[in-house]
């Protein structure tokens, strides 16, 4: 039958649209916004809510460090300083011997565990802004250990419970 109709000339060539007097292929052609009975505006909200979600998306890996809570970890005091006691990290304060430290501006290091702050400590003697960085990450016993990072060297801190 489809030699026959081959034959007679009834057999329109694949991919030659013009030749057969069609603009475009109609068989192929997507249904719009109206012949699927979706309001525009719906679609509009639809397209800005899935840019949302995107970008929470591609956020959500570093996001995860914005919400560490320090608490319960604990700077180790060498004996014989003017504390007696680990310096203790209360949500993101710590007091030291004269001052008492914040941790602002948190910035979430990509790939890793870790946030980068700003550390704003004041004191009788005035204040000052450093830069430090807390890693959190697994020693090889599977327990869960806090790094923190700074202009004067590395310190692993401890759990003060």
């Amino acid at each position: 039958m489809m030699a026959a109709q081959r034959d007679a000339g009834l057999m329109a060539t694949a991919g030659r649209l013009q030749e057969i007097g069609l603009e475009r292929n109609t068989i192929i052609k997507p249904p719009t916004l109206s012949e699927m009975a979706i309001d525009k505006n719906l679609a509009d909200r639809a397209r800005e809510l899935a840019a949302i979600v995107a970008c929470f998306t591609l956020m959500g890996s570093t996001s995860l460090a914005f919400a560490q809570d320090y608490t319960g970890w604990c700077f180790k005091v060498e004996p014989g300083g003017c504390l007696e006691e680990d310096i203790r990290i209360e949500g993101r304060r710590y007091y030291t011997c004269e001052s008492t430290c914040t941790l602002t501006n948190p910035v979430p290091v990509r790939g890793l565990d870790a946030v980068l702050f700003d550390v704003v400590c004041n004191g009788d003697w005035g204040s000052r802004i450093d830069r430090e960085i807390f890693l959190k990450y697994r020693d090889g016993f599977d327990r869960e250990k806090l790094m923190n990072i700074g202009r004067s060297g590395a310190e692993e801190l401890v759990r003060c419970d």
